[in-house]
């Protein structure tokens, strides 16, 4: 029996001795590629950034707010931390990360708000994007944990949380690194597609709806904003018109949002009835604008703000 332990003790010593080096190496190749789940986290723990300006939201903020033209028209250094596929909570706990990550706090936020960002809270889709920073940076992982409900094995044993999702990391990319053909800037997806049918105008109508436990997280950080002395901008970016005739009950969410903003006197700038909405030249589907309706958008916000004096 006790030699059978020792065995048992020198093979389960060898195998944690081959995930701590698969995780190291695995950990480092992901913190350097350049893959879109991974990019925008790494640029925001690899890059010096310090910006003045910061715009948050969800896929819509990361593809259609470009800081090249904010910077250019409003003399600031901006950056992007759309978040793909996500919800307020998500949005809000990149923001704190940054910050910490950083060392630095943003004077503005640009706040992309729809009917997406408070609808409930984004909990399991591409958690593996948090995997490389897991044993360097437990505050990230236990600030998301709060939401994706990590394993005790995914958080405490070296390589486990890989071995579920390997083939999800597209191994050979992974380990050639490929550049991608447009590298984010600061934070933003140029997207060149042009429109294709949308399933969603083609389906049954949509109905706005929203938790309380999404709209107390977005209170929240908007109240933490304001002690803070923060200039927050409420933006609602274009969509298609059809879209958003889609929706039932869209007079309540902007009520919320008109609510909030009213409690902290906070500008909302609404593009969702310009022209730029009635062409799906400018869309790559009904809710995201590609690379040409991006910059014809972001250079009318910009100068909207400066001719609006928001940022002072």
């Amino acid at each position: 029996m006790k030699q059978f332990i020792i065995k048992l003790a020198i093979y389960a010593g060898i195998i944690l001795v081959v995930f701590t080096v698969a995780d190291i190496f695995l950990s480092q190749r992901l913190r350097q590629s350049n893959i879109i789940e991974f990019q925008a986290w790494n640029n925001i723990y690899n890059q010096e950034l310090r910006n003045d300006v910061v715009i948050m939201g969800s896929s819509r903020a990361f593809v259609h707010f470009n800081p090249r033209i904010i910077d250019s028209v409003l003399n600031v250094n901006s950056y992007n931390l759309g978040y793909n596929a996500s919800r307020v909570n998500r949005q809000v706990e990149r923001y704190y990360a940054y910050c910490r990550i950083q060392n630095w706090e943003p004077n503005t936020i640009i706040y992309s708000i729809d009917y997406g960002t408070i609808a409930g809270i984004t909990t399991n889709f591409e958690k593996e994007q948090f995997y490389p920073y897991f044993f360097t940076d437990r505050e990230l992982m236990e600030a998301f944990d709060k939401y994706q409900h990590f394993s005790l094995l995914d958080k405490y044993v070296p390589f486990w949380r890989y071995c579920t999702c390997f083939l999800d990391f597209h191994v050979y990319d992974v380990l050639t690194n490929p550049e991608e053909k447009e590298p984010f800037y600061k934070g933003f997806k140029n997207n060149r597609m042009k429109y294709e049918d949308d399933l969603v105008l083609s389906g049954d109508s949509l109905e706005f709806t929203y938790t309380e436990e999404a709209l107390t997280i977005f209170k929240a950080y908007i109240q933490d904003m304001h002690v803070k002395g923060k200039n927050v901008i409420f933006v609602y970016s274009p969509v298609c018109t059809e879209f958003l005739q889609k929706f039932k009950g869209i007079g309540r969410m902007y009520q919320i949002y008109g609510e909030i903003a009213a409690d902290y006197n906070i500008p909302i700038l609404d593009y969702t009835h310009e022209s730029i909405c009635n062409d799906t030249l400018y869309f790559y589907n009904a809710a995201h604008l590609n690379k040409r309706g991006a910059d014809i958008f972001t250079l009318q916000l910009s100068n909207d703000i400066k001719r609006m004096n928001l940022l002072n």
